[in-house]
C-alpha cells in the first residue's frame, strides 16, 4: 500500500483507498476535473460504507439463514391457510393498518416471520 492509500486507510476512506491506483487511472484516462474525481470518490466512499453497515446490522441481527418463500414446501404442512399467507408476504395487511399474528408450530412461524422481515 503507498503511503497516500494509508493515509486515506487511516482516515476512514476504505474504499479509496483500496481501489487508488484504479481510480486515479480511471480518471487521467476519461479527463476528469478535480471535481468529478472527488465527486466519484466521495459516490463510492458512500456506497462502500451503506454497504459495510447494512453487512455490520444484518450480523448484529442474527438473523441467519432462511429459506424464500417461493422454495416453500406447501405439502409439508398438513393445513394451511394458503391464501392468507400469500395475503401477508403481499403485505395486504398494511392497507388496513392492521398487524399479522402466525400461530403455527416454532418453525413454520419463523419461516413466515422472517420472510416478512426481508421486505
Amino acid at each position: 500500500m503507498t503511503p497516500l492509500a494509508e493515509q486515506l486507510a487511516a482516515l476512514g476512506l476504505r474504499a479509496t483507498a483500496a481501489t487508488l491506483d484504479d481510480v486515479v487511472a480511471l480518471a487521467t484516462k476519461r479527463r476528469w476535473s478535480p471535481q468529478q474525481l472527488l465527486e466519484h470518490l466521495a459516490t463510492t466512499e458512500h456506497q462502500e460504507r451503506t454497504r459495510r453497515s447494512l453487512e455490520r446490522r444484518l450480523a448484529r441481527a442474527r438473523i441467519g439463514r432462511f429459506t424464500p418463500m417461493a422454495d416453500f414446501d406447501w405439502g409439508w404442512p398438513k393445513r394451511i391457510d394458503r391464501p392468507a399467507v400469500d395475503a401477508a408476504l403481499r403485505l395486504d395487511f398494511l392497507a388496513d393498518a392492521s398487524n399479522v399474528i402466525f400461530i403455527s408450530a416454532h418453525d413454520l412461524a419463523t419461516q413466515y416471520a422472517t420472510s416478512l422481515q426481508r421486505f
